[in-house]
């Protein structure tokens, strides 16, 4: 009910177009609710300017896609703002442990957002690295990986059983930095420009943050695809079915992660 009730105040006081489309079923709750979560504690000149561009983008965009947009397009308009709020949140940092019945306990938390996508890239490559046999579903093997990071083990034990398994049996080769990748245009390197970068797994981040993570990586150039012939999609046999090359596919997910055209999956 505390939900709602925000949701109303939230339309009533800072939403109008919202609300208008909202009352007539254009857009349904769970864009709204995108929209709001999207511009709290942005400048309200700044929601003035997009609210309208996201209520549009909303009749084409599932919640998780619009969500995405909302994030990518306040980054654009107000960096120096969106750097801001991500430095107080980022105070808000914590894990919790909740215990619950039967003898398992919850566990969430608030992360900055390149330590989340470290720890679940970490994660996932700790969840690969049992044998095929190994009987746990993915999901159970990344809850037993972070275990075994926070018990010291180190790496995850296969519990296929078969004495030929080639799954690690010691940490050996595991140190290394977890792959993070992070796609930002030269112009915010330089800082000539203040475009979002994408960190993939997580989406928009403002151009600071950017270039934080950019700085202490390993680089590669990235040409614009347009300005390449071997960037023509494959067409193959049926020209409404088509393969991205590879080059392209390589500057989509550095620059925005997924495609923006409406209605595209």
């Amino acid at each position: 009910m505390n939900r709602l009730i925000e949701i109303g105040l939230a339309l009533d006081n800072d939403l109008p177009h919202t609300r208008a489309l909202f009352a007539v079923g254009e857009i349904d709750l769970a864009q709204v609710r995108v929209i709001i979560d999207a511009v709290v504690n942005v400048d309200p000149e700044v929601v003035a300017v997009l609210e309208k561009k996201l209520i549009r983008a909303a009749g084409t965009q599932n919640p998780s896609r619009l969500r995405q947009t909302a994030r990518r397009w306040i980054a654009a308009h107000d960096p120096e703002g969106e750097k801001k709020r991500r430095e107080r949140r980022v105070e808000d940092r914590d894990v919790r442990t909740r215990p619950t019945h039967d003898g398992v306990a919850f566990l969430d938390g608030l992360l900055p957002a390149a330590g989340a996508q470290a720890l679940s890239m970490r994660l996932q490559e700790m969840a690969n690295s049992v044998c095929a046999a190994d009987p746990r579903t993915h999901a159970q093997r990344r809850a037993d990986a972070l275990v075994a990071l926070a018990d010291g083990t180190g790496f995850l034990r296969c519990t296929c059983g078969r004495e030929d398994c080639g799954a690690p049996t010691s940490t050996a080769g595991t140190a290394r930095k977890p792959l993070i990748n992070v796609g930002v245009s030269l112009d915010t390197l330089l800082r000539v420009r203040e475009h979002p970068g994408f960190l993939h797994g997580f989406g928009a981040v403002d151009a600071d943050l950017a270039r934080l993570l950019a700085a202490d990586g390993r680089w590669k150039l990235i040409v614009d695809a347009a300005e390449s012939e071997s960037a023509v999609p494959d067409f193959g046999q049926d020209p409404l079915i088509y393969r991205l090359t590879a080059a392209l596919q390589r500057w989509v997910r550095a620059q925005d992660g997924t495609c923006r055209f409406p209605g595209c999956t």
